[in-house]
């Protein structure tokens, strides 16, 4: 494999000329560098099927209070999946389930159009001993009336190639259609993003988060709470899971008095009271302790961009900034979550090639030129790219 580091900024072209000796040369490097990439040394031990499967995101949802035709409709689900095994895992899969259980219907709460049902790692293709990965879905509630008070269960199952037909589970958690109030105490301040988390690039509302396929960008949601924080505080921005991979996420509060949320806090729900989410449990969704987060709350994502958009989403894609909360006795949501919209535009990159000439003699050389097009709105920096060259035939044939 041939790697080349080019600075661009709109188009950048890179011509090589290869010789006769540097073409047998370079299809020594390449097929030495193939043979080694699919290799992956793993030391040989048994698996002991022990995988955790954890949620890490609020299960309530919900609609504005008074109309259910604005304000915010969309809510992440996410898991936390940790092998406790002794060695790798390969094709980890989760799966989004509806249990069955739960009064709202299947037109009243749903994953939402574009939500993939079933995720797998890429990192780039398995989950190592004692780490974690996070999946995330989104859920979508319908603008009616109807949903209000409404419960509907689900579970995420997790499986692998090395634990065969064991199936984990998060277990049946519960979701709830609550009344959300419409609250200035909670506001989106800026959407910054960039390849640097140090060196963000603010998005005003109304503006477009220029992304490529394949690349790996940091986006930051900042804002604020009341001064002292919520019970509970969950801060996020909707982003499709066809799209995006979230690798990881990180959350900051100026105002912390829980004794459950750690700040940096590594998921986008703050549980600051110890909610309760045991469906047996006559305290269902109430607090068990005491302790606030909130104030001062940056949620910084870090993504990689999977595709383009398919329908039903579309490009650029809208995006929202919520700040939902749990305080007192009520719910509420940033008043202005429908002022605060952006826009992702995700975009690839046009690459055409040339070969002159395009036969290569004995002794001969060629120059192949490389023309990459930035189709987005963004300048690139520090534009890495790779060729694979294969040369077979007799000499003089056609590349």
């Amino acid at each position: 494999m041939l790697t080349y580091k080019k600075y661009t900024t709109n188009t950048a072209r890179a011509g090589t000329v290869f010789s006769k000796a540097g073409c047998t040369a370079a299809y020594l490097f390449v097929g030495i560098a193939i043979v080694l990439a699919g290799v992956v040394l793993r030391p040989h031990s048994v698996f002991a099927a022990d995988i955790s499967v954890t949620p890490i995101t609020w299960d309530i949802i919900g609609l504005d209070s008074n109309d259910p035709q604005t304000g915010p409709n969309q809510f992440p689900v996410g898991v936390r999946v940790c092998n406790n095994t002794a060695g790798d895992l390969t094709n980890v899969t989760g799966t989004f389930q509806w249990d069955g259980g739960g009064t709202a219907t299947n037109t009243e709460v749903y994953l939402r159009p574009g939500t993939l049902q079933t995720v797998s790692i890429d990192l780039p293709d398995f989950l190592a001993a004692g780490a974690c990965t996070d999946f995330y879905y989104e859920v979508e509630v319908n603008r009616t009336s109807a949903p209000y008070d409404k419960t509907r269960d689900y579970r995420v199952d997790v499986t692998s190639t090395e634990t065969g037909a064991t199936v984990f589970s998060s277990g049946v958690r519960q979701l709830y259609v609550e009344h959300l109030v419409s609250q200035n105490r909670n506001a989106t301040t800026d959407v910054q993003y960039g390849t640097d988390p140090d060196a963000l690039t603010p998005v005003e509302p109304g503006g477009t988060l220029s992304m490529m396929v394949g690349g790996t960008y940091y986006i930051k949601l900042i804002g604020s709470t009341a001064t002292q924080g919520y019970e509970q505080l969950e801060s996020f921005i909707n982003i499709p899971n066809t799209i995006f991979r979230i690798i990881e996420v990180t959350t900051d509060y100026t105002a912390d008095t829980s004794g459950t949320v750690s700040s940096p806090n590594d998921k986008l729900y703050g549980d600051g009271c110890l909610w309760e989410n045991n469906l047996a449990s006559e305290n269902l969704r109430s607090c068990l302790s005491t302790g606030k987060v909130g104030g001062g709350t940056e949620v910084l994502y870090k993504v990689e961009i999977l595709q383009m958009p398919g329908a039903p989403l579309i490009n650029p894609e809208p995006i929202q900034t919520l700040y939902y909360d749990f305080s007192g006795s009520s719910y509420h949501y940033n008043a202005d979550w429908a002022a605060s919209t952006r826009y992702i535009e995700i975009v690839t990159a046009n690459i055409t090639k040339s070969f002159s000439p395009k036969t290569i003699l004995p002794g001969g050389t060629s120059t192949m030129t490389l023309t990459i097009t930035n189709q987005g709105r963004m300048c690139w920096q520090e534009l890495i790219f790779s060729i694979m060259i294969m040369v077979t035939g007799p000499v003089g044939q056609q590349v």
